[in-house]
């Protein structure tokens, strides 16, 4: 972050990024706390705002804060023991909900071998007129 920050004056003398610089800065260091936070079920925003060269706890903490706000990442803040917790969702709910969609779509197939199974056996069939590829072209027009 210290390198990304003395590059920001560089970005600003380039024409092309010069109106860029300080939103592209910003997004690559939302990126970077997200993907420093991804693998941690805590961590102590001590040695995060070490790490991102934040001077200030309390900078870092409302940076973050921010992060939470917006939904780019998925914690809590422990305010009292200055630590940020993961939060992760349950997927059990949507496990119960992708098994209970299948068992539904299974049932349906079920139930629809055996409606066929039961017309074969009574020897109830619906053929269709076998019509020429004219006949269809004809049709269609």
């Amino acid at each position: 972050m210290k390198n990304l920050a003395s590059l920001q004056y560089t970005f600003k003398c380039d024409i092309y990024l010069a109106n860029h610089a300080a939103d592209l800065v910003k997004k690559i260091r939302t990126k970077a706390m997200c993907e420093y936070f991804s693998p941690f079920l805590s961590v102590k925003l001590e040695k995060m705002a070490a790490d991102f060269g934040v001077p200030k706890i309390e900078d870092l903490e409302n940076e973050v804060a921010q992060l939470i706000m917006t939904g780019k990442l998925k914690a809590r803040i422990d305010s009292m023991s200055k630590v940020l917790h993961a939060r992760h969702a349950d997927t059990r709910h949507e496990t119960y909900e992708k098994v209970l969609a299948m068992g539904q779509n299974f049932a349906r197939e079920v139930q629809s071998l055996m409606l066929r199974a039961s017309l074969h056996k009574n020897k109830v069939y619906v053929n269709s007129p076998v019509k020429s590829t004219r006949e269809r072209m004809l049709e269609m027009h």
